[in-house]
């Protein structure tokens, strides 16, 4: 549903409404340091885990053109080095980290119950279609198409 574009504005406005709600809760954090360990943290995991992709791909796949080939040292030293941004704070503040984790990973059940999973149950999916009609007749959004 946050993919829908504006028929409009040909933007994404249901994801930018959500990310501007988001913003908006964010202004409550008591402390912005704690709201500034959140973000680099998950900046840093969601790095990493692109290099180690990339890194995968390479070895797996090592006849795949490239646009850009480079010494395989560079990335691992840079999979390195996020991977000590990911371990060096849990020494340091481990419980806000360990919440920033739950953060992340809540999204993992929201993902198969909603985008994965495509047989999904009554429940979930009638208030779902009911919501997605809602917003697009709100927004004037439609889905994105596939070309």
């Amino acid at each position: 549903m946050l993919s829908m574009i504006s028929i409009k504005y040909l933007t994404p406005l249901p994801s930018l409404l959500f990310l501007g709600a988001a913003s908006i809760a964010m202004l409550f954090v008591a402390d912005v340091f704690v709201l500034i360990n959140y973000c680099a943290f998950s900046e840093s995991l969601v790095v990493a885990v692109s290099v180690a992709g990339l890194i995968r791909l390479r070895w797996s796949q090592p006849k795949m053109k490239a646009p850009i080939k480079v010494n395989i040292m560079i990335p691992l030293t840079f999979l390195f080095l996020c991977c000590l941004f990911l371990v060096l704070p849990f020494l340091s503040q481990p419980v806000e980290l360990m919440v920033g984790v739950a953060i992340i990973l809540s999204g993992v059940p929201v993902y198969f119950l909603f985008v994965r999973n495509r047989r999904k149950p009554d429940v979930v999916h009638i208030p779902w279609v009911w919501l997605t009609h809602w917003v697009q007749k709100m927004l004037f959004c439609v889905p994105e198409c596939e070309e």
